[in-house]
């Protein structure tokens, strides 16, 4: 399940404003706050945190509940595991 949410996230992305290009940003990036930018015409991107807290705040909640289901796939796979 946790593969299928990745590989439909690596799919994904929104058009540069300026040239179209698709631009693919993590979930990381958008979390940290950190600029990013167009690979097709170099547009730099800020995130307006304080008008997107609540969106922020969703975001982060969804990191944290993928990251506990896969620390909970890692603790079943290994041996001996119940």
């Amino acid at each position: 399940m946790l593969q299928g949410l990745k590989a439909q996230s690596d799919n994904h992305g929104f058009p540069c404003p300026c040239c179209n290009f698709k631009i693919k940003a993590t979930i990381e990036q958008i979390l940290t706050g950190n600029s990013i930018f167009c690979a097709g015409c170099g547009l730099q991107l800020d995130i307006d945190r304080q008008g997107s807290a609540q969106a922020i705040d969703a975001l982060n909640t969804l990191n944290e509940a993928v990251a506990q289901a896969e620390a909970q796939v890692a603790k079943a796979k290994k041996p001996g595991a119940r």
